[in-house]
């Protein structure tokens, strides 16, 4: 009656998996040279536009998590992480 759901291995040389990590790896440093070269911290931190970019990183890394896990459990939690930010954001 149900079927069990094959877990995905995760693929690393896939070419698009590749292409994201070099730009969100390019966005990262430049997200961090903005936070080093800013003269109050506080302000950065508190800025919209630099918690959009941070927003915008997390899900990259919560699905490397989640490959790594190898557990379909923790797909729930990626759906309610996923919900709980787009929540915030409205």
């Amino acid at each position: 009656m149900f079927r069990q759901r094959r877990v995905q291995e995760p693929n690393y040389r896939d070419a698009f998996f590749v292409v994201e990590s070099v730009c969100v790896s390019w966005f990262i440093i430049e997200l961090l040279l903005r936070f080093v070269s800013c003269p109050s911290k506080r302000s950065f931190c508190r800025d919209i536009m630099n918690i959009f970019d941070v927003l915008a990183i997390v899900p990259f890394f919560v699905t490397l998590a989640t490959m790594q896990v190898r557990r379909p459990k923790f797909e729930i939690l990626h759906c309610a992480l996923l919900y709980f930010i787009y929540d915030d954001i409205k």
